[in-house]
């Protein structure tokens, strides 16, 4: 039992820069009408997003074959033959009567980022199983995030199965109520999340940090540039980010992140080192453009994790 099954969405990415603050243009007094236009210095259209792009540091990993793919495309959705080397695609549902979901990302001067998304063939993950995977009895964690609402059905056969889960909702939220919030808490192991996302988890369940503590078994809060929170029944620390004197681009750091917690979790170091790692394996991505365009080995990874412990 050593295989790792990324739920996750693969889209088409439009990605623009806006030179100064969103602050800059919003007004909160006048939130409840607002009308903005942010203008774009720069925009660049790429695939294929998160499924790939967790795949990819995986397989820098030395982990593409315990890797699965459970997710779906579109009929405009066309294999890479570069990247068959890199990722398993057996396990992808292809739509022939819809589109690749599509996503947009604005990032402004400080990094923060506004995102859109639609999901077109994403919607028809319900067509996908996990029971149905040839190797099912050999997954030991499942990351599971925005395929529409396919957690809510992934997540009771992951129980079946003792596949230790994460729901990882990924500035998702407002598509579960809060009924389907609250079971989804109640049986998952795992919750990642930002900032942000735990604050609007917790207003809309109206919760406290205690009352989601005793339905998970450990919560991991990310601010990507300078820390990450680990905490579970048993543990509560900090776990700061690698300093980088470079930082070209934080739009992927998540996903290099969610690659080196899950490749240390199967190696069975723990949640506090695999996080460490989970932080270092973020740094390499943060320090070049796009995805896909980062690289490192695992003696790479062992020398920059000395300035974590």
């Amino acid at each position: 039992m050593n295989k790792i099954l990324v739920s996750w969405s693969i889209a088409y990415d439009v990605i623009m820069e806006f030179e100064w603050e969103f602050k800059d243009l919003i007004l909160p007094d006048y939130i409840d009408n607002l009308n903005v236009c942010f203008n774009i210095s720069k925009l660049e259209k790429r695939n294929w997003w998160t499924a790939h792009n967790i795949a990819y540091s995986l397989w820098l990993l030395w982990l593409k074959n315990n890797t699965l793919l459970l997710t779906s495309v579109g009929k405009d959705f066309l294999v890479e033959e570069e990247l068959k080397a890199l990722i398993n695609y057996d396990y992808i549902y292809k739509d022939d009567s819809l589109y690749t979901a599509n996503c947009t990302i604005v990032t402004e001067k400080k990094h923060n980022q506004i995102i859109t998304f639609y999901p077109w063939a994403l919607n028809t993950t319900d067509v996908l199983s996990i029971s149905n995977l040839p190797c099912n009895d050999e997954i030991a964690y499942a990351m599971l995030s925005p395929n529409g609402k396919i957690a809510l059905k992934f997540i009771p056969e992951c129980k079946e199965k003792n596949i230790k889960t994460f729901f990882d909702p990924w500035q998702t939220i407002w598509l579960y109520d809060k009924e389907e919030l609250n079971w989804i808490l109640h049986h998952v192991d795992y919750l990642i999340v930002n900032e942000y996302e735990y604050s609007l988890i917790k207003n809309i369940l109206g919760i406290w940090d205690q009352d989601i503590l005793s339905l998970i078994d450990t919560l991991i809060i990310t601010l990507w540039k300078n820390w990450t929170h680990l905490i579970s029944k048993d543990l509560d620390i900090v776990i700061p980010a690698v300093k980088l004197e470079t930082i070209k681009d934080p739009t992927w750091a998540w996903d290099a992140f969610r690659s080196g917690l899950l490749y240390w979790l199967i190696h069975d170091l723990g949640r506090e080192l695999s996080v460490k790692y989970w932080n270092v394996v973020a740094s390499f991505v943060v320090e070049s453009e796009w995805w896909m365009n980062h690289t490192f080995t695992l003696a790479d990874v062992e020398e920059r994790l000395k300035y974590l412990l």
